[in-house]
């Protein structure tokens, strides 16, 4: 049977497993929802990054050539498809899509970090 004396022992465990899934599941500041940026100016190589229409991007949708929107970026995201934790079809189901719901909904911020060196572009 539950002792009651260790009910706040119970309670502080509930709470810092609770503090550490929010934290590692929410996306960074910078990456919202609608694509806006709250970062300062972007930086001189971020600046000479070519654009991309939506329907660029959605002309590459294959395991062979995968990109990804997401906020206002794009990810050239092939050469990881074999490497997705989530498995190569939760990765090819996205190429040629914009992915920013998605992508915000279930990534950690650890693969925010990783999707940085996968930018190719901006979007249009």
């Amino acid at each position: 049977m539950f002792k009651p004396s260790l009910l706040p022992l119970l309670i502080a465990v509930v709470v810092i497993a609770a503090g550490v899934g929010f934290f590692s599941f929410t996306k960074p500041a910078d990456d919202v929802e609608s694509g806006a940026s709250s970062q300062a100016p972007a930086s001189d190589s971020q600046a000479n990054l070519p654009s991309f229409s939506m329907e660029e991007v959605s002309a590459h949708n294959n395991i062979d050539d995968c990109y990804i929107a997401i906020g206002s970026k794009v990810y050239e995201v092939t050469g990881f498809i074999d490497q997705h934790p989530g498995g190569v079809s939760n990765i090819t189901s996205g190429c040629g899509k914009e992915m920013t719901g998605i992508f915000t909904k279930i990534h950690s911020n650890k693969a925010w970090d990783l999707l940085k060196k996968f930018q190719i572009g901006v979007l249009k």
